[in-house]
């Protein structure tokens, strides 16, 4: 048996498990896909989820962002500014406990995930030496 058909052979097998390999992952794409199409109508049903309704409330939605939206005018200006911020000193003092939360939680899940991190890379490494 020559090298050129040798490495025709090793070719070929590359190519059929190659081509295996492509569709058992196109398989999975698709039944994963089926799979998640499943759970969002069931989970639309659950939540009892209308489409109509759902379409006919964006207009409202858009009116709500709307009248969100603060009215102001030159005449009026420092009224308006006093109505909309109506509680500024107060909301800025949640605002703040707010951040404080945040960067608490940011730090609880930081120190978490470290330590997380060194069990989680043992099932990398065979070797059990710096675990």
């Amino acid at each position: 048996m020559s090298v050129a058909a040798t490495a025709s052979d090793a070719v070929e097998r590359f190519e059929t498990a190659w081509q295996s390999q492509r569709r058992e992952k196109r398989r999975q794409l698709w039944l994963g896909g089926f799979v998640l199409l499943v759970c969002t109508v069931l989970a639309s049903y659950m939540a009892e989820v209308n489409p109509r309704n759902l379409i006919e409330g964006l207009p409202g939605a858009w009116n709500y962002i709307w009248r969100t939206v603060p009215v102001l005018r030159i005449e009026t200006f420092r009224a308006d500014m006093a109505e909309w911020y109506w509680g500024f000193w107060h909301w800025l003092e949640l605002l703040f406990e707010t951040i404080l939360i945040a960067g608490l939680a940011t730090l609880l899940a930081f120190g978490a995930a470290y330590v997380g991190c060194f069990y989680a890379s043992a099932n990398l490494n065979s070797s059990r030496r710096g675990v």
